[in-house]
């Protein structure tokens, strides 16, 4: 041992030797606390994420569902008017046939019938749908349309409506 400062290999106060042995014993450590770091970072990003997804959503449900509300009012206001005509019809012309054989109303009566049946059945949940499976409206709706049996149910109400409101016509002429 040389107190002057010639060989360090021997000297017990050299530092560098110590913090060699200190940096190796806590290599370990570093690593786990790096890969601690690590998924504590992709923790704070998935947290950030889904945040930022759910404030999205919020900030754009209402405004979601005022387009949507603009573009099904009037459509459930259209159908709502032709149940109650269909209503309506169904009511006068089984009283007409009330206490009588007629073969006429009968099929009338069972396509009324049929028809109220199959207004009454929509869900308000089928009647828009996305981009997928639609059908065209002159409305414009954004990304909301008609679904295809909505369609086809209104279509079938207005020319059951249009048939007795000609037949009617032709009633009040005779």
């Amino acid at each position: 041992m040389s107190s002057g400062g010639g060989d360090t290999e021997d000297d017990v106060w050299d530092t560098d030797t110590e913090k060699d042995a200190t940096m190796m014993a806590a290599e370990p450590d570093r690593r786990i606390g790096e890969r601690s770091l690590r998924r504590l970072e992709g923790t704070f990003v998935i947290a950030g994420y889904s945040d930022g997804v759910e404030a999205s959503k919020y900030e754009n449900m209402q405004t979601g569902f005022d387009q949507a509300m603009d573009y099904a009012l009037p459509h459930g206001r259209h159908a709502g008017q032709l149940l109650g005509r269909l209503v309506a019809y169904r009511e006068i012309h089984g009283r007409s046939g009330a206490g009588t054989d007629s073969d006429f109303d009968s099929p009338l009566i069972a396509s009324l019938d049929s028809a109220i049946t199959r207004l009454r059945a929509l869900e308000s949940r089928s009647v828009l749908v996305g981009s997928k499976d639609c059908a065209s409206d002159s409305g414009g709706g954004g990304a909301w349309t008609l679904s295809q049996a909505y369609v086809a149910v209104i279509r079938e109400a207005e020319a059951l409506v249009s048939q007795l409101a000609v037949s009617g016509d032709r009633r009040a002429e005779q």
